[in-house]
Formats: C-alpha cells, sequence, structure tokens
C-alpha cells in the first residue's frame, strides 16, 4: 500500500481542489488537520465534506508550533484543544498524531503522546510540495530521478509501502502565496505512477506497524515508537 497524507488543513481555498483530485483518481487519502483551521471561517464545512467523501482525519496541532518550542504543559494542552475540536466536529478518538514539521521534543513528546493514548508518526516520502516546486518536478522526485535535498526527513524515492507527505494548505509554507496548485496536479500522475506498479492507495488507520514500511534508517525514522 501507498498511503497519501496532507497537513494542514483544512483550507477553504485549496483542500476542495485536493479532494476533487482524489476523487478523479479514485483514491483516499489521510488528513493531518490543525484546530485552528478548523475553527476558521469555512473550515468546519470543508472538514464536514472530507469525511463525507470517506476520507480519513488524523490529527496534526491546534497550532503550527514545534513540539520544542513548547514545554510539556502547552505542548499537552495543544494536543487535548486539538481533540476536542475534532469531537465537536465528528472525529472520535483519532488515533496517530504528526507533529508540525515532524519535529518532536526530546523529553515531552513520546510522554504527551503516551499520555493521550496517541502515535507519533511522521512520513517515508516528502514530496516537497511546501517548496511551490511544479507536478513534474515532484513527480520525477517520486520516481527517483535527482532526489530532493538529502536531509529532508523522508527524501527517498517512493516505493512500495511508502507513507507520502503532502500538504492541502500552503499557510505555514515559507512561500504561502504561492498556492497548491502543483500539489493539486501532483495527485493524479502519483497515483497512476504507483498503480502501474501494483501499489494500492490507502489510509492509515488505528495502528501503523513499523515493521510494515521497511527497516532501514529513513522508514524507521517516520515512525515513533514511544512505547
Amino acid at each position: 500500500m501507498v498511503a497519501l497524507t496532507f497537513d494542514d488543513g483544512p483550507d477553504p481555498a485549496w483542500t476542495p481542489l485536493v479532494l476533487d483530485a482524489l476523487d478523479a483518481a479514485g483514491a483516499s487519502a489521510t488528513f493531518f488537520v490543525v484546530a485552528e483551521q478548523i475553527e476558521a471561517p469555512g473550515g468546519a464545512e470543508v472538514l464536514a465534506e472530507t469525511l463525507r467523501r470517506g476520507h480519513v482525519v488524523q490529527m496534526h496541532c491546534t497550532r503550527h508550533v514545534r513540539h520544542e518550542q513548547l514545554d510539556r504543559d502547552s505542548l499537552a494542552c495543544d494536543v487535548q484543544a486539538l481533540e476536542e475540536a475534532l469531537t465537536a466536529h465528528g472525529v472520535s478518538n483519532p488515533a496517530l498524531w504528526r507533529p508540525p514539521y515532524g519535529s518532536v521534543h526530546p523529553s515531552h513528546s513520546c510522554p504527551v503522546a503516551d499520555e493521550r493514548g496517541r502515535q507519533l508518526i511522521r512520513w517515508t516520502h516528502d514530496t516537497l510540495d511546501y517548496r511551490g516546486l511544479s507536478a513534474a518536478s515532484m513527480l520525477e522526485f517520486a520516481r527517483g530521478g535527482g532526489g530532493p535535498d538529502p536531509s529532508v526527513l523522508g527524501g527517498a524515492a517512493l516505493r512500495a509501502d511508502s507513507i507520502v507527505l503532502m500538504h492541502d494548505s500552503r499557510r505555514y509554507s515559507s512561500t504561502p502565496e504561492g498556492g497548491a496548485q502543483g500539489t493539486v496536479a501532483l495527485i493524479e500522475p502519483l497515483v497512476e505512477y504507483a498503480r502501474e506498479r501494483g501499489w494500492e492507495l490507502g489510509t492509515l488507520g488505528d495502528h501503523v506497524d513499523p515493521a510494515a514500511h521497511g527497516s532501514d534508517a529513513t522508514a524507521a525514522a517516520f515512525l515513533l515508537p514511544c512505547r
């Protein structure tokens, strides 16, 4: 399975276009959402539509702040506020928690995840869409042609059992004014590329087994087994 995942929504401008592209490709995805985006104008409606179309919603954050910049109490409050926002909008007991920027606090993130019963998760393939790249260049990265910056977490070619990082909002990008056109345009050819290789498209549910995603250092880094 290859899992397409989207961070930083719901975004009234871009998430609906991502949903339409997924429909056109006949694929489902997992959305890691932000509470302040849900509460922003139009956010709740877009979240409801995401669920109505059969996609999975998991946890990202309340405020898009690196875990290292928060003390333990602040981090616990951030995740609790996100849980409450999701519950209020029909998402009950999500299992997966992706930290902003894939960055964790060495002392706080795992204990808070354990206390809340959540599994910290990153990704294995970074499309680098937040850099405003074209769909063609991101597809070439996925094919292993040249590859992205090796310092980027998950900077490896797409393969079976990849967890793919994409973004349905550019709000937290260094170039948010650029929009998510490249991401929207990438979805169909990326799904086609995966299916040509016999890989199914799926979603991330209640638990992710790291053994299913390889044993090398890059793949192992995507999941933080706190327990």
